[in-house]
């Protein structure tokens, strides 16, 4: 009994051993977990619970390579791929088998772990096409299905991320479709669809998801109104009238009658008469009035257009009908082409009427016209110009009377060379620098009328600056600008109809080169002052100098080597000869000439040393030369020069013999 309870134990403690080698803890059979499809590769993916730790537990992955890896130390697995729910698998499996070899009962056991990849909101609705096209009939009521051939699939899990809504996207036209429930692809009419205002549009469909954040998609739908029939004919003018009649039928002014079906279907049209005397005339399906009677009655009948298919679609228009003695129009239609500049009050043209009642007087007139661009003489027919034409074209109707007929007539202008336009700056603002160069740049209006031409001008700073009628801008003297200053200069632009355009221009004067330039300017004019009144004063004192030289020539006071008159050359000394003799001087010239002995012996004069030196001499010593002179030297004819005398001088000596004379 004891051995029994011994070995019970001792198995009891052995199987408890095995159950914490490789069992999941709590005893469960598999791992399950759940992740988001947006989880990244290389995360865990989920912990191997096992009850035992024992480092012996040997780890292999056995299935679902393709989705993760093991980490067997630490027992998790991890993520290799992105998971997409809606392309993969949303759920798999992965076993990983367990061993313990020192377990000899169970060598090894396979662990399963159930993955679920739960849905997240990472794909928008997608429309089967990115465009349709569908025809819609005009005048369907509110609330009509026009088209429901559409659908956008969500891919997500069904809930929220796959639940789709739908909506027409606001835009030009989205006014006359509509989705009333946003849940189902139906679009219906929301507004009155007019085939003749509206032939074709488009409109914007948009399906969103009710994911966090939501996401969407568009498609575009492309309506063609179709035309149904609910217009009546439309004839050609609302009244003709007529006057002549060929071969029984009418001519009828302004053009035959013509009708046609009101809506693009083209329905056949007939015609009808009514009013007064109408059953005297026969309208066929061409529109041509046919009389019956004998005479033509004076009278105002109804045509009436009408659908063939649908008679109640009706129109109609007045017919005049005047015999063949009433008044008329020598033309129908009078045509002139006008200038836009043509001075108000010329003459146009003449109308004249002619009537069969010679007793009757015709005044003219204008009918129906509120342009007040003419106005017509009621005797004479003279049409003449009363204002400013303000568009390409008139038409205008002209009316004859005779007091008991009346008939008309279309006026058509054609203006020329109209200015309908006001220039325009092809900027609002304008700014410039100014740099070394007096041209600033080019401010340009356009006008879109033909042949016109602008004229530019400056309001302000006029003193300043100059603008061209090219609109070239440029500085008139950059040596009046202030630096580092902004200016504001009013630009305008002018047609030749007076209409006028403004712009602002900045001019900045930052002062930098033309501020050196400015500098280097007033030096260079300093220099060329100086330079000048250097030259003036040199020209000057030549002249002063020239006449001063003048006078003391003409007055024989120097010499033309010379400005001294008398020269000394040499002082006496006593302890030389006694004896010197006159230096041939330009002076002696003038002496030799006007000395009657020097005419005869140019040899010289002796002159005897006086006993101090003179002070002044035109002689110079040499003791080498002596020339003993006569006893008794004739006296010179002293003659003038000028207001100049010859003037004789005498030299005293201590041992003088005789009395030398020197004219100077």
């Amino acid at each position: 009994m004891i051995y029994k309870l011994i070995y019970n134990l001792f198995l009891f403690i052995f199987i408890i051993k095995i159950t914490y080698s490789c069992l999941l803890e709590g005893e469960k059979n598999a791992v399950y977990t759940s992740v988001f499809e947006d989880l990244e590769p290389k995360s865990i993916l989920v912990h191997l619970p096992l009850q035992s730790s024992s480092p012996d537990i040997q780890l292999k992955l056995i299935k679902g390579e393709e989705y993760v890896s093991l980490d067997a130390k630490e027992r998790n697995l991890i993520l290799e791929k992105s998971l997409d729910r809606e392309t993969g698998s949303h759920k798999f499996e992965v076993v990983v088998e367990c061993k313990n070899p020192s377990d000899k009962f169970f060598p090894h056991v396979n662990i399963s772990t159930f993955i679920n990849v739960k849905d997240i909101n990472d794909n928008a609705p997608e429309f089967e096409q990115n465009e349709y096209r569908i025809n819609v009939t005009e005048e369907l009521p509110k609330g009509t299905i026009v088209f429901m051939d559409f659908e956008a699939i969500d891919i997500d899990q069904e809930g929220d991320n796959s639940l789709v809504r739908y909506k027409i996207l606001p835009g030009e036209h989205s006014k006359y479709l509509e989705i009333q429930d946003p849940f189902k692809p139906i679009i219906t009419v929301n507004q009155r669809i007019d085939y003749e205002k509206i032939t074709n549009f488009e409109v914007e469909i948009e399906a969103r998801d009710g994911g966090e954040p939501s996401l969407s998609s568009t498609a575009k739908l492309f309506v063609t109104v179709l035309d149904t029939d609910d217009q009546n004919p439309v004839f050609s003018h609302e009244y003709y009238y007529t006057n002549s009649i060929s071969n029984s039928f009418f001519e009828v002014f302004p053009s035959p009658i013509y009708a046609k079906d009101g809506d693009t279907l083209n329905e056949s049209i007939y015609y009808e008469l009514s009013g007064d005397n109408h059953n005297e005339f026969l309208i066929n399906s061409n529109g041509s009035i046919k009389l019956l009677g004998e005479e033509v009655p004076s009278t105002i009948i109804f045509v009436h257009a009408k659908q063939v298919n649908k008679p109640e679609r009706e129109s109609i228009a007045i017919l005049r009908i005047a015999n063949q003695t009433s008044i008329e129009f020598q033309h129908y239609l009078y045509s002139v082409q006008i200038s836009a500049k043509a001075p108000l009050g010329m003459e146009l043209l003449q109308v004249k009427a002619t009537t069969s009642n010679q007793n009757s007087e015709i005044t003219y007139s204008i009918v129906d016209d509120n342009s007040n661009l003419i106005t017509i003489d009621e005797k004479s027919g003279k049409i003449e110009l009363i204002s400013n034409p303000s568009k390409t074209n008139y038409n205008i109707k002209l009316m004859a009377s005779d007091g008991k007929a009346r008939t008309w007539a279309q006026f058509h202008i054609t203006v020329t060379n109209l200015n309908n336009y006001e220039p325009e700056f092809e900027k609002k603002n304008y700014k410039f620098d100014i740099k070394d160069s007096s041209l600033l740049g080019q401010i340009r209006a356009i006008d879109r009328d033909s042949n016109d031409t602008l004229e530019y001008r400056l309001l302000n700073l006029n003193a300043l600056f100059r603008i061209d009628q090219d609109g070239m801008l440029s500085v008139k003297n950059l040596m009046t600008l202030s630096p580092n200053t902004i200016y504001e200069v009013i630009v305008l632009a002018e047609d030749s109809q007076g209409h006028k355009t403004f712009t602002n221009v900045k001019i900045n004067s930052h002062g930098g080169i033309s501020s050196g330039f400015k500098t280097a300017a007033s030096i260079l004019a300093f220099v060329v002052l100086i330079i000048t009144i250097a030259i003036m004063i040199f020209f000057v004192l030549k002249k002063v100098k020239k006449i001063w030289f003048s006078n003391k020539r003409t007055q024989c006071w120097m010499s033309s080597g010379s400005d001294q008159g008398v020269i000394i050359t040499e002082s006496f000394e006593t302890s030389k000869s006694e004896t010197s003799t006159i230096r041939p001087t330009n002076h002696r010239t003038l002496f030799e000439s006007s000395s009657p002995q020097n005419q005869k012996n140019d040899t010289g004069i002796i002159l005897q040393k006086p006993s101090s030196p003179p002070s002044m001499s035109t002689f110079t010593s040499s003791p080498s030369i002596q020339v003993v002179p006569s006893q008794s030297p004739p006296t010179p004819n002293i003659t003038s020069c000028g207001n100049a005398q010859l003037v004789p001088v005498t030299i005293k000596g201590d041992k003088g013999t005789g009395t030398p004379t020197i004219y100077f």
